[in-house]
């Protein structure tokens, strides 16, 4: 017999039994589908680690306060008022009792609001739909013909960046002293303002600021308070601009260094560079904008750190957070370094008062269950897999007893044990190609299904090597039943009825 022959008695054989030989179909592509997926999870979750542990996060030691008595080893009735810990930035000099430390930035997280009028207590706008800032825009717009009653005002406005003044007090006086006949006018001004939202207050009182260019299409960016050092730890180069120095960190300059995907949001046209943004009382410069990372630094602002610019500063009371961030450059140097940093400020501050933590611990356990939980999807996939082989070879089996007549014929006719065995093992292999190609189809819909949820699908590799894989497996359990047809003895299959 030939190949075509062969063939065509493979795909008549198939569709003597069409429902039968579509649950195969059907079950081989489950199984082989299912394996290629836990493979191609196992796979991702390997891959994610590692490049996860690669990233400058995690060769870092960052340094904080115990901001809440649960973090402290004594009772925080035990901690005198007076002992309140205080870090200086000159405290990152630190990194120069460890080799081993290559960079020393201050991080601190907060969240940058521009005056676009939807966001919500940092918003501004002007117009209609906003009766106190209509009222005054008029007020600005329209002379006044009582200066006196406007320098009044003016002394009366709660103001940000002022403290109470003298000639403040000296207000509050001259109103005490004033004629009976104004007191209903004040009792109904007060009232009024009781019935004000405070949002409404601050809006009435706060002064914000406004720039000439266009304005920001979206109410706010994440941000980050830095140290110029904070862009050579994390190997951060910019693609239009520059970054700010320290010099203008120390001089309180405006600036902002926007990452590549915040830049592109942040003006309709796409165009952010060496444009202004109105924050609050604020306007910040846009300096420069990094190049793409494929992290979360694109969507992120960073400015100069104010906390950087103070004499000193404390942890808990700063933004979300302020912290010493140390990078060594091999993380088999970090245990070391932790050691070193520990003495350091155990020495200056006192034992168990602050945290000294190395994210990679974190990282790599997290890491662990992830693998874990990819290895016990495999394990279940492959036990589907074999499940469903046993089930074949079964079926297969059976057909080929069904058949023992024809394969007398066929011995009878000249055919030997070799031609019987491939003949079977054919048969074998298009319920294998047609399970196997189905099967791709599964795991690459599983993937693109994880895709969808913002992260990256499983590697290629692995599906097509987890589908060769079960091919492979599958191919050995067909065997058994075409090994079993090749061996039946012509005089015996040809008296089956």
């Amino acid at each position: 017999m030939n190949i075509k022959e062969d063939f065509i008695l493979s795909v008549r054989s198939l569709l003597a039994s069409p429902l039968e030989s579509m649950l195969l179909v059907l079950g081989l592509a489950l199984s082989i589908g299912a394996t290629a997926s836990g493979l191609g999870m196992f796979a991702k979750a390997n891959d994610a680690a590692k490049q996860l542990l690669q990233q400058v996060e995690y060769r870092e030691i960052l340094v904080s306060s115990k901001q809440s008595s649960s973090e402290m080893n004594v009772p925080i009735t035990l901690q005198s008022t007076d002992e309140t810990v205080t870090l200086s930035v000159i405290d990152l000099e630190a990194a120069l009792l460890s080799p081993n430390i290559e960079f020393a930035y201050l991080s601190d997280r907060t969240r940058l609001r521009f005056n676009t009028g939807n966001a919500g207590f940092g918003g501004f706008r002007r117009g209609a739909g906003d009766n106190n800032n209509a009222a005054d825009n008029n007020n600005r717009n329209t002379p006044n013909p009582n200066p006196d009653e406007t320098q009044s005002n003016r002394q009366s406005t709660f103001s940000l960046n002022e403290t109470n003044t003298g000639s403040e007090h000296g207000q509050r006086n001259s109103d005490r002293q004033t004629a009976p006949e104004n007191t209903q006018g004040t009792q109904n001004e007060n009232a009024q303002n009781e019935n004000e939202s405070p949002n409404q207050r601050f809006r009435a009182d706060f002064e914000f600021a406004t720039t000439d260019g266009p304005a920001p299409i979206i109410d706010s960016l994440p941000a980050y308070e830095v140290t110029p050092e904070f862009f050579s730890a994390m190997n951060l180069s910019v693609q239009k601009g520059g970054l700010f120095t320290r010099q203008e960190m120390q001089q309180g300059a405006k600036v902002l260094v926007l990452g590549s995907k915040a830049a592109a949001s942040l003006f309709e046209d796409g165009v952010a560079l060496n444009r202004e943004v109105a924050s609050f009382d604020n306007i910040f410069s846009i300096v420069g904008v990094l190049h793409e990372t494929n992290t979360p630094i694109d969507y992120n602002a960073y400015r100069p750190s104010q906390v950087a610019t103070q004499n000193a500063f404390r942890f808990a009371g700063f933004g979300w957070g302020a912290k010493l961030q140390f990078t060594v450059h091999d993380a088999v140097d970090l245990t070391q370094a932790q050691a070193q940093l520990t003495q350091y400020f155990n020495t200056q501050y006192g034992e168990n008062v602050l945290n000294i933590q190395v994210p990679r611990e974190a990282a790599k356990a997290a890491s662990n269950r992830s693998e874990k939980i990819a290895i016990i999807t495999l394990v279940l996939a492959l036990s589907g897999l074999l499940i469903a082989n046993v089930n074949v070879s079964n079926i297969l089996y059976s057909r080929a007893l069904r058949r023992r007549k024809q394969v007398g014929i066929l011995k009878a006719l000249g055919a030997s044990k070799n031609n019987i065995f491939i003949m079977f093992l054919k048969e074998s292999a298009v319920l294998l190609v047609f399970g196997g190609l189905i099967g791709v189809f599964i795991a690459l819909g599983f993937s693109s299904l994880i895709a969808l949820e913002g992260q990256s699908g499983l590697p290629l590799y692995a599906v097509l090597l987890g589908v060769l894989m079960s091919c492979l497996i599958t191919l050995v359990f067909t065997l058994i039943p075409a090994i079993q047809a090749s061996k039946t003895a012509p005089a015996i299959a040809m008296r089956v009825e």
